[in-house]
C-alpha cells in the first residue's frame, strides 16, 4: 500500500523547504503520484525521489522549460488517480458530471416538447376564438335585417 506525505512531512524528509514543494507540484505535478485532501496535496511516497529529482535540476540551473524535459525523458509516464476526500476520482466525478448534464439536456427536451404542445393548443384555441368572433361580426344582427331593409 502507498505511504501519502503531506508537503510538511516532504520538507522534513528531504530538506527541501514546503514553497518549493508547492511550486514543483503546481510546475511538474503531471509527474507526481498525488491526492489532494481538503486544500493540502499528499505526495505518494512513490514520488518523494522524483520531488528531489526536480530539486537537484533546479540546484543544477536549469529552468522550468529544461526540468520539464529531463523529467519527461526521464520518467515513465504514469496515470495518477486524483482523489478527493471522499475517495472519489477526478474521472469519476467527471463522468457523474457527464451523466447529469446528458440527464439534464434530456429533461429539457421534454419539457421543451411540452410546452411547444401546449403552445400550439393554445394557439388552436386562439384561432378558433378569433375565427368565430369575425365570422359573427360579418353576420349582421337581427335588428339590423329587420331596419335596413327598405
Amino acid at each position: 500500500m502507498t505511504k501519502w506525505f503531506s508537503v510538511m512531512e516532504i520538507e522534513k524528509v528531504t530538506g527541501i523547504p514546503n514553497a518549493l514543494v508547492r511550486g514543483y507540484i503546481r510546475n511538474h505535478g503531471r509527474h507526481l503520484i498525488l491526492k489532494k485532501k481538503h486544500k493540502d496535496f499528499l505526495i505518494a511516497s512513490d514520488s518523494v525521489n522524483v520531488v528531489e529529482s526536480i530539486y537537484l535540476l533546479y540546484t543544477n540551473g536549469m529552468n522550468t522549460e529544461q526540468v520539464e524535459k529531463c523529467l519527461e525523458e526521464i520518467i515513465v509516464p504514469k496515470t495518477a488517480a486524483v482523489t478527493d476526500e471522499n475517495g472519489n476520482t477526478l474521472q469519476d466525478l467527471n463522468e457523474a458530471v457527464i451523466e447529469q448534464v446528458y440527464e439534464q439536456n434530456l429533461l429539457n427536451q421534454r419539457q421543451k416538447q411540452a410546452v411547444d404542445e401546449k403552445l400550439k393548443k393554445r394557439d388552436e384555441k386562439l384561432t378558433t376564438v378569433l375565427r368565430r368572433k369575425k365570422h359573427i361580426e360579418e353576420k349582421p344582427g337581427f335588428f339590423k335585417r329587420l331596419f335596413n331593409k327598405s
